[in-house]
This record gives structure tokens, sequence and C-alpha cells, in this order.
């Protein structure tokens, strides 16, 4: 075992160990249950550690044999036991208390099997219980029996402990004392069991698990992040339902069965004082942020208004809840709880909406319309190139570039094409990729062309008809267009500058060519639908780039040209550079209605 490991590899000795742990009187347990954590109840697997354990080893031992940890876990039990017993036979009795472990105080820490890379705070009930117990006397001698639970009852209030593990370590800076009970009550025939448990309050499971762009499961998800990371939501049928939800299975412990745990959230994350955008009014069907949970059980789920909810403590420790938000990209809450009897909030859970990018790679391969669609779109005067295949190469450089970004990485964010093949697709097909998937920004990526070979520079359009948050797209628009002319300018040569062109800038064509645009409408015709916005509830942004006009010969060579001997083809470089600029104009866009 373990300890016999420590003891014989010469680390502590035995009758030290034996001392420090109050075993001098008992048996040796099986141990460990885990080398290397103390367990103060010699029986179930717990992260704690006992003051001056040796975090390392003996020389020869090998490394402690620790699980992966993604959460903390356990809970950590001192008890004491009151008896009242005939002394030498002389009828004096003596009142006194027995300790598992022989000193007064027992103190605990957080122990991880990994150093931390940020702070962590993780929040402890410490209750402290007393029951009776069954004795047996046998000439002088007593032996304890089982507890009689209908006798156990909380002395006090309990406590909220938070230890906190910093960046860098993985044991908590401070620890906690487990204070033994003074003896107070009892005889001989009626024995009291004091215990004191120290009880992490912790999220141990999500559900339903996210899943990714493909509509896979993605495992492991159902593994709650800890605070302050940010666990991800889903929008289920975003369109009809508006609301982005996630359900957790909170562990509180067994003592405290029966408690009422009051539900509450503190919405952040966003600009101009709004806690979130959007409203959960705008749900058809949840409208409280707060609601039973479908899959762990109602757990006695009682409304208590609109921004906060009641759940009961089941008597295995657990209770359970669904959680509500608007569903627009990185809408964020804190959620609280407070249990009764016990002062303070304790802070359990992050939740965030993704946020989504929807790519629409303008046209296609093939004859006629699609739903509104044209095929092949125009063609370069010079290269031939057409304009469905470019527009693609780019929304899949796009695409790569938005997943390296470090806010795809490290927040809930996700994309998706609206074609990943060269084949035509419809308008409803296009606007049905936004509406399903709860889009917050779509971009259509275009060339254009023309019969007047001066036309140059990149430009927007936004939808005219039924636009219902035309500013927000137009502020898109001019975000997408200074992007990509800032990526073209630092590829052009001066050749290419100093080119031939007309005298129209993107302004003009941004005033004079406003129309009708079905892949960006909000319009839900009879025809088709739209991107997910109705009114009063426009999560879309929505903007079309025209990138570069092919019909001018310096534009057209410099996007479309593998490598002339005059440097102005740069084709990969320059398409790699516009991607990455209209995906960040993307991420700008998504963050402007952010805290960061």
């Amino acid at each position: 075992t373990g300890v016999s490991a420590l003891i014989n590899g010469g680390a502590i000795e035995q009758e030290e160990l034996e001392d420090w742990l109050g075993l001098s009187e008992l048996n040796w347990p099986a141990y460990p249950p885990v080398p290397g954590v103390i367990d103060l109840t010699m029986g179930k697997q717990k992260l704690s550690r006992h003051q001056d354990f040796p975090e390392q080893p003996p020389a020869g031992w090998g490394a402690w044999d620790l699980p992966p940890l993604e959460a903390v876990r356990g809970s950590f039990h001192f008890h004491s036991r009151e008896v009242t017993v005939p002394d030498g036979g002389n009828g004096e009795e003596m009142s006194y208390l027995q300790y598992w472990g022989t000193h007064a105080t027992k103190k605990v820490w957080v122990l991880l099997n990994r150093r931390l890379t940020e702070d962590l705070e993780v929040p402890f009930l410490k209750v402290a219980t007393k029951a009776s117990t069954l004795d047996y006397q046998n000439e002088g001698t007593w032996y304890e029996g089982a507890i009689n639970e209908a006798t156990k009852v909380t002395l006090g209030d309990p406590e909220v402990v938070k230890l906190t593990v910093r960046a860098g370590e993985n044991v908590s800076e401070t620890g906690v004392v487990l204070d033994p009970l003074e003896a107070n009550e009892g005889t001989f025939e009626n024995e009291r069991r004091y215990d004191v448990d120290l009880l992490p309050v912790e999220v141990v499971e999500l559900s339903p698990k996210l899943k990714d762009e493909a509509g896979n499961e993605i495992t492991g998800s159902e593994k709650p992040l800890l605070l302050p990371k940010r666990n991800g939501m889903i929008e289920e049928d975003p369109y009809n339902n508006r609301i982005a939800h996630r359900e957790l299975k909170l562990k509180i412990g067994e003592p405290l069965e029966g408690k009422k745990v009051a539900w509450t959230m503190t919405p952040f994350g966003v600009v101009d004082g709004d806690d979130v955008r959007g409203d959960w009014s705008e749900s058809q069907n949840h409208k409280d942020r707060f609601e039973a949970s479908a899959n762990f059980g109602a757990n006695g789920f009682n409304r208590l208004s609109q921004e906060s909810g009641e759940t009961t403590i089941a008597d295995d420790g657990f209770t359970a809840v669904r959680v509500n938000l608007p569903p627009i990209g990185l809408n964020q809450a804190v959620v609280k709880v407070e249990i009764e009897g016990i002062e303070g909030e304790i802070e359990v859970v992050k939740f965030e909406v993704p946020a989504v990018i929807v790519i629409d790679p303008g046209h296609g391969s093939g004859t006629g319309i699609i739903d509104g669609s044209n095929a092949i779109g125009g063609e370069a005067d010079d290269s031939k190139v057409v304009e469905y295949s470019f527009a693609l190469d780019v929304a899949q450089k796009m695409e790569a570039e938005v997943r390296k970004n470090e806010l795809y990485k490290n927040r809930n964010v996700r994309v998706f094409l609206t074609r990943n093949a060269d084949p035509n697709i419809g308008m409803g097909d296009r606007t049905e990729v936004a509406r399903e998937n709860g889009c917050d920004t779509y971009v259509s990526i275009h060339f254009n062309d023309s019969v007047n070979r001066q036309h140059r520079d990149p430009f927007y359009l936004v939808d005219s008809t039924g636009n219902l948050n035309s500013e927000d797209d137009k502020a898109l628009g001019l975000r997408l267009r200074q992007q990509v002319e800032t990526a073209i300018a630092a590829h052009e040569t001066a050749e290419g500058k100093n080119s031939a062109r007309s005298q129209y800038g993107p302004a003009h064509w941004e005033t004079n060519l406003a129309k009708g645009l079905d892949t960006l409408s909000d319009y839900a015709s009879a025809i088709r639908l739209g991107n997910g916005n109705v009114v009063g509830h426009t999560p879309c942004r929505a903007a079309l780039i025209e990138i570069e006009w092919m019909s001018h010969a310096a534009a057209d060579a410099l996007f479309n040209t593998e490598a002339p001997a005059n440097e102005m083809g740069k084709k990969e470089a320059v398409r790699s550079a516009v991607a990455k600029a209209l995906s960040d104009a993307c991420i700008e866009d998504i963050k402007e209605y952010t805290d960061e």
C-alpha cells in the first residue's frame, strides 16, 4: 500500500504516522484510497492533504498515482464521539471525546494532481452534525454500532468556506480547520457521535452534450468547466424557440437533504450597460431564467419570479435546474445559489451562448437559376477565373482563419459554410444555414465585374427590402470593406496602385446599388424563410462583400495569377490575406457586443 511504501521507504516512521492518523488503537485499514492523498474517513477517495504530509513520494517509489481530474471532487470528514463510561468500576463517571487522530484539530487543503494555469476558487460547506449511535457493553468495553440516522441533527448553520488554488500551484494557499466539538451531553447508554463535513458545492454534470458544426456530440462536453471558465449553451431550433439553454446537476451533500436552494444569475459581458442582448420575453415557451430540469429531475422546482427559481436537495445530496439565456452570441451569465439556512450566495458555474458565424460563398457551378441564385456568377476577362470558384476558395480560407482565432479557441464560437462544394444552391438553402444555427454574423462573398474595365476597389451591400436591423448590417459591411481594403493595399504593387481606375469609389456603389438581396434577407416570404430575424428579435447581422472587380486587369492579376514576372500575381498570399481580413472583421463584429 501507499502508506506501507512510505514507511518502508523511510519517509516517515510507522509509529509517528499511526499517531498522526489516530490509528494506534485501530487495525490498519485497506490503504491507500489513493496514494499521497489523506482520506479522513479511511474509506472513499478524497482530494485533501493533511498538514506535513509529504508532497512527493519517497525515492524509488515513483510518482503519486493520482487519476486525471477536471474538477475538485470528494468531501472531507472528521468525527469525534462523546461517551460517558464507568471509571475502573468505582462508580465515578467520566465524560470524554475520542477523536479520529490525536490532534485537537484537523486541517485540510485542496490538492490537485496538476498545476493550474489560472486561479481556481472552490466553494465548500462546513457542516457539523450530531447523532446517536447504537452501543453494546461487554465486560467494561464498548463498541460503536450503527448511527441512528433518525437522531441525526445539524448543529448550527453550515458555513460557506472558499479555498483558492493559485495559478502555478496545485494545493490551496490556505487550509480549513475542522474543529472537534465539545462534549456536553450523553451517557454510556446514549452515546453521541459528532461529525464535521467539508462538502464541495460543485456542478458535476451538464446536459445536453454540446455538438460540433457537423452535428456530432462533443465527447466530454457533459463535464463542467470550473469557474472562471465559460460553459457553452445549446440553441435548439433557435428560430422558433428563441432561447439558449443548458441543464446542470449540482452536488451539495446528503447532510443538507430537504433544504431549499434558490437560483439566481448575474448576466454580464456586454457593453453599454445592458446585462444581455435580447430578452427572455422574446421566447414563446421559455420566458424565465430558470426552469425544472428534464434530464436530471425536477427536484421540486418552484418558480419564484422571472429572475429566480427554487429546488430541493434530494436524499442523495444533489439538485438540478435548467438555465435559459437569450440566444445572441456571447451573452453570458454566472449562476449562483443560496442554500436554506446558509448565509450568502455561492457562484457555481458560468455559461455563454455560442457566437455563430455563417460564410456564404456566392453562386455555384451549374446552369440557370436555383431559387433565386444565379449559377457561375461573373468571369474574369483575362484569367477566366469564375466567380463561384473564387468565392468558395476565399470562404474556405476564411473558415480556417476563424478556427485559428483565439476567440474561437477560448470562447464559444462556431462557424458554418452555406456551401462547401462547387454546385450552386438556392437562396432558401443559404438563409436556412443562418436561421437554423442561430447566426450572429453572416457574410456573403462575391467578386464583381463590369463592361467598364476601370472599376476597382471592394464595397459592401446590405438588403434594402424589409431589413429589420439595417444600421447593424451597414456597420458590419463597413468593417468588412475596410479590412479587405487594408489587406489588398498591403500586397498591391506600385504598378497596380497606379493603374487606371474609374472615378467611382466604394461609397458610390454602396449607395447606388441598394437593392433586395435574398441571401441576406430578414424577410420571411411565401417562397422562403429569412435568416432568422423577426420584428423585436434581430440576432443576425448580414452583409455582402464584393471583394474586387474581376474585370479590372490589375485586380484580376493580383488575385488570380499564379506567379508572373512582375510579381503582381500573388494569388495564394493575397487570397489568404483577404480571408484573414474577413475573419478578423467578423470577430471584431462579435466582440463589438462584449466587454472585450
